[in-house]
């Protein structure tokens, strides 16, 4: 097995452990154990629990960033909702985990800047792609990709309470946020009726 599998099948493990026995009984020791490999062989990759959850935590908090950025999608509107569905999708996959590692303040804390992916790739790569379709000026882009995905972001548990599947939930996101943009272009966009011009 690689370096970088056998890495992912101990944070596999150790996410089983916690859902199966709670956070408290997650040493490297059961850990190694669920896993079906030796102490050593963990010591190899985690020195001590702690880098073991910060490890855990971030990557069940945070989906990963080519995902979300959704570079293959055809056009915006497909962007929006192939980034939304795989959002969705992932805050529905792994909400009890996180919510489980996010209860415990120690383990909270582990969620380090440093521990993080850059949150503003997504961010970068929506507002080039509005800027571009809706003929934005870049500024107004950034404003409305950030507040995009922060709402996109914030409905996941919603999302579930309600009952909706995440494809359910990606096509009114994408309806709802493409005739957002739809309206500001009209009114901000570089086709647009200068403000002192309308009636």
């Amino acid at each position: 097995m690689s370096r970088e599998g056998r890495r992912e099948q101990i944070l596999d493990s150790a996410k089983a452990l916690i859902l199966k026995d709670g956070l408290s009984r997650c040493t490297l020791e059961a850990v190694a154990i669920e896993a079906g490999i030796s102490k050593a062989l963990i010591y190899r990759h985690f020195s001590a629990v702690e880098d073991l959850l910060r490890a855990l935590l971030s990557r069940e908090y945070h989906p990963p960033r080519q995902d979300l950025a959704a570079d293959d999608a055809a056009g915006f509107a497909e962007r929006v909702r192939l980034g939304a569905e795989r959002l969705f999708a992932h805050c529905d996959e792994n909400r009890t985990i996180v919510r489980m590692l996010l209860s415990d303040p120690g383990v909270a804390r582990l969620l380090g800047a440093n521990s993080l992916p850059d949150p503003q790739q997504v961010h970068r790569a929506y507002a080039a792609h509005a800027a571009q379709t809706y003929g934005l000026p870049p500024e107004l882009a950034a404003l409305g990709a950030f507040l995009m995905l922060n709402a996109m972001t914030g409905t996941g548990d919603a999302v579930h309470r309600m009952g909706l599947t995440s494809e359910q939930a990606a096509e009114f996101w994408t309806t709802f946020s493409t005739a957002g943009w739809a309206a500001v272009s009209a009114r901000y966009g570089r086709d647009a009726i200068p403000k002192d011009r309308k009636a």
